[in-house]
């Protein structure tokens, strides 16, 4: 209290070290994920690739899979190119490592396997919501060939960044297949166009519906076309006949020529744009520290005019939630502090009590700071009840030094010191028994422990150094406050005293 000004300045400083680290030390998450015991092992071979070699691939992926002591049991779903490989783990109570690091033990005996197959590729995804545990970049523009070799550009840069697992660009190359590109002058001088040629050929090689044949319970379809000994190989389809308006024919031959090529797998559209996503897992990063990683990785690649890139909608999302999740805090201290204006009908009072909050926000980063816990929705929403939980000392403090100047006719200073040992335990229960009913959670280790353990840590690291600190900083503040005249004595027509008088009897 003699010490009020250098007080003031060093909760401030304390305080602003806090945002500080808040900003560029703590690490950003959207949301805790869930310890589970299921997680998909992805089989991707190149496009074409025969079901055979998808088999014999996922074969060896359940056979790795079997020597794994925590793996309970293994389904897969083999199809030409991209299959499943479905594991499922015994319960966390009976297993020692945990499923990222189940998952982490296998990465190097995968890519053996990635080795005995010509550009497969195996990659991991754990059973929860992909936006929290992959960092998306989206690239946009018209020309697939261009986007796809902006994306590959851009996975080499996000290999650089150590840490990140299982990147991938999220396209497929299409489908090889032959094209029938038609000679529309040698068309034309036989009397034909591209339509024609192609209603042809879709009517002797897919076939067209002659009528239906009816029973009592269905109907079936009457495809005519012609006989598959007629249509298997590519000479065979470069000789097709084709009926001239003059009822001649010609060869599809001579009209047109076969050359090999590549189908579109899918088109993605985003914003009327076309659009190929590239996607990391952020691995041992919380979220947003691997989107800034990657974001630091790949400011600096150089774009094609009308192409650029943005991260997916997690990543926004993201942050949308941490600016609600502040704006609430900010509304909630508004309200407590309407709420203790009228209460203590005073407009000054009120700011001193909210000095608690800067407080508990030190022993909250301090707090997740040690524990090496991220920033997430569970330690922001710990914030926000925080905001109503830190003033209650301040407010039982504040309420004492008003009855004893009222009552007894207290000096401020005086006052303050006599509440402050006259509510020390008051404030030590309300204290202890919030702190000690959230530990449990703190302490939890189940699977989904990391949803409420930020929660938890809030909440005890900034009620714990609030509370110390409210007995030293709220009377040297409230000083501080009277210093500056903002705050008068309550009853101006008692004598101010500094102690109780005391009447001594004569005999």
């Amino acid at each position: 209290m003699r010490y009020r000004w250098v007080v003031a300045v060093l909760v401030v400083t304390a305080f602003a070290g806090a945002v500080w680290t808040y900003q560029h030390v703590l690490q950003k998450e959207f949301i805790g994920s869930a310890e589970e015991e299921d997680f998909t092992v992805y089989v991707e071979l190149p496009t074409g690739a025969k079901l055979a070699i998808s088999d014999e691939a996922v074969a060896k992926i359940e056979q790795l899979l079997g020597t794994i002591p925590e793996v309970k049991n293994v389904s897969a779903r083999v199809e030409p190119w991209s299959s499943k490989v479905y594991v499922k783990l015994v319960p966390l109570s009976e297993r020692r490592r945990s499923t990222k690091e189940v998952i982490e033990a296998l990465r190097p005996q995968v890519e053996e396997i990635e080795r005995q197959f010509r550009e497969a590729f195996v990659y991991f995804e754990e059973q929860q919501e992909v936006e929290t545990n992959e960092v998306i970049l989206e690239v946009y523009g018209h020309d697939y060939e261009i986007l796809n070799q902006l994306a590959v550009e851009l996975l080499k840069r996000m290999q650089a960044v150590p840490g990140l697992t299982d990147l991938k660009i999220r396209w497929r190359r299409g489908r090889p297949e032959w094209q029938v590109k038609v000679d529309k002058q040698r068309a034309a001088a036989f009397g034909l166009s591209v339509e024609e040629i192609a209603n042809v050929l879709h009517a002797q090689m897919r076939g067209l519906r002659a009528t239906l044949y009816h029973t009592e319970s269905k109907e079936i379809e009457v495809i005519t076309r012609l006989e598959e000994e007629d249509r298997a190989t590519l000479k065979q389809l470069a000789r097709l006949p084709l009926v001239l308006p003059n009822q001649q024919t010609v060869r599809l031959e001579q009209v047109a020529t076969l050359t090999p090529g590549v189908g579109p797998s899918k088109i993605w559209r985003k914003n009327k744009q076309r659009m190929i996503q590239v996607s990391a897992n952020r691995g041992r990063y919380p979220f947003g520290t691997a989107a800034q990683k990657v974001y630091q990785a790949v400011k600096d690649m150089p774009f094609p005019k009308e192409y650029y890139w943005r991260f997916g909608e997690n990543y926004w999302r993201m942050l949308e939630n941490q600016r609600e999740m502040t704006l609430a805090l900010g509304l909630t201290l508004v309200l407590i502090y309407l709420v203790l204006a009228s209460l203590f009908e005073s407009y000054s009072q009120p700011w001193i009590i909210l000095t608690t909050v800067p407080l508990g926000a030190i022993g909250v980063v301090g707090a997740l700071w040690v524990a090496k816990q991220a920033v997430n929705i569970g330690a922001l929403m710990g914030a926000i009840m925080l905001g109503g939980i830190v003033v209650n000392n301040a407010i039982i403090l504040i309420d004492g030094a008003n009855r004893l100047q009222r009552a007894a006719g207290y000096h401020l200073s005086r006052a303050l010191l006599a509440a402050g040992t006259d509510r020390l335990r008051p404030i030590c229960m309300t204290t202890l028994t919030t702190i000690l009913g959230l530990l449990p959670m703190a302490l939890s280790r189940t699977e989904e422990s990391t949803l409420w353990t930020p929660l938890a840590i809030t909440v005890i690291g900034g009620l714990t150094l609030s509370t110390v600190f409210t007995l030293l900083v709220v009377p040297a503040v409230t000083l501080a406050f009277r210093d500056v005249g903002l705050v008068t004595a309550f009853t101006r027509q008692l004598p101010i005293r500094l102690w109780k008088p005391h009447t001594v009897s004569s005999s």
